[in-house]
C-alpha cells in the first residue's frame, strides 16, 4: 500500500512530460520567388499577420510599411518591440521581441509584397529544433531534436552561426583543397551558390565553357544573373559526399545554400545542438549520393 503514491506520482510526471513533448505543426504557403510565409498571431492585435520564415536573421517588422504598423496599434516612432506572447501554430511563445527594418531579409535589396509585415528568424528558433517538409509544406517545430524521431542513419553536419545575423554556416568543399564556408537559408530562391571572384576563382576560368547561364528574381525588384556548373564531388565537411551537384556561380548574392536545393531534403535545424540533418525526399536528391 505504502508503494502507491510513488507509482501515482511516476505516472502523473510521465502523462505531465507526454503532454509536454508535442510538435508543432505549421503550414506555410510561398511567395512566387520562393520565400516561406506563415500567419503569426501577436498579443493585442486582433487579427493574424503575415511573416516570411527565414533560418537566418532576427525577428523583424517592416519600418517601410508605418501606415500597417500604426493600423496594428503600434507607436511607429518605436524601433523595438516586446510582445507578451505571441502564437505560431498551436504553440505559443513568451516575451519576444522585434525590431523594425525598413527592408526584410538580411539583404537589403528585398521587396515584398504589402500583406507581409515581417520576418521570424533564428533568433525565435534559437532554442528549439525546426524541420521543414517541402513535400508536405509544412514547418514543424519542437522542443528538442528527440521528438521529430529522426532516423539515425540520416546525413548530419554541424553548423556555426554568425554573430550578426546568426545565419547556420557549413564548410563544403567542391573541389579538392578548397574549403568554402556557406550560408543556409530556406527562404533564399537559388540552389547552391558561390562567389563569382571568391575561392573559386580559379575553376571559373577552367570550366567557363561548360557553364549554363539564367537569370533569378529574389523578389518582385531585384533579378540577377547566375551561371551554373556540374561539380563532379561536393564533400559536406567530411560528413557525407554528394555527387554530380549543380553549383551556380554570382557576386550578387553571398555563398549560400537557398531553397531550390534544401526542397529536396526534409531538412531539420536543431539549433539547441548546432547541427542540421538532410533526408533525401525526391529521386534527385537521392541521385545526388550515388557515384557512377
Amino acid at each position: 500500500m505504502k508503494r502507491k503514491p510513488t507509482i501515482l506520482i511516476l505516472l502523473t510526471t510521465f502523462f505531465i512530460c507526454n503532454l509536454s513533448a508535442k510538435i508543432t505543426e505549421i503550414p506555410y504557403t510561398q511567395l512566387p520567388t520562393g520565400q516561406l510565409v506563415v500567419e503569426l498571431k501577436i498579443d493585442g492585435i486582433n487579427l493574424p499577420q503575415l511573416f516570411i520564415v527565414e533560418t537566418s536573421g532576427g525577428n523583424y517588422l517592416r519600418k517601410d510599411m508605418n501606415y500597417r504598423l500604426h493600423d496594428l496599434g503600434l507607436d511607429t516612432l518605436e524601433t523595438t518591440f516586446k510582445f507578451k506572447q505571441i502564437t505560431i501554430g498551436d504553440r505559443v511563445i513568451s516575451n519576444t521581441k522585434f525590431k523594425t527594418k525598413r527592408h526584410l531579409g538580411n539583404r537589403s535589396e528585398y521587396a515584398f509584397p504589402a500583406p507581409v509585415i515581417g520576418t521570424i528568424g533564428a533568433d525565435l528558433f534559437n532554442k528549439l529544433a525546426v524541420q521543414f517538409d517541402f513535400d508536405k509544406k509544412l514547418i514543424r517545430i519542437a522542443d528538442n531534436i528527440k521528438e521529430l524521431s529522426i532516423p539515425e542513419e540520416t546525413n548530419t553536419i554541424g553548423f556555426t552561426q554568425s554573430l550578426l545575423h546568426k545565419t547556420p554556416t557549413i564548410d563544403i568543399e567542391p573541389w579538392q583543397y578548397m574549403r568554402q564556408p556557406v550560408e543556409l537559408e530556406v527562404s533564399m530562391p537559388v540552389g547552391i551558390n558561390l562567389s563569382w571572384n571568391g575561392p573559386a576563382l580559379e575553376k571559373r576560368y577552367r570550366i567557363k565553357n561548360s557553364m549554363t547561364g539564367y537569370r533569378v528574381s529574389l523578389d518582385d525588384v531585384t533579378v540577377i544573373d547566375m551561371y551554373e556548373q556540374i561539380v563532379s564531388q561536393v564533400n559536406f565537411d567530411y560528413n557525407f559526399v554528394l555527387y554530380n551537384v549543380p553549383i551556380t556561380f554570382c557576386d550578387d548574392i553571398r555563398p549560400i545554400i537557398g531553397y531550390q536545393f534544401l526542397r529536396h531534403f526534409l531538412i531539420t535545424f536543431d539549433f539547441k545542438g548546432g547541427k542540421i540533418y538532410l533526408q533525401p525526399i525526391t529521386e534527385e536528391a537521392k541521385a545526388l549520393f550515388v557515384n557512377e
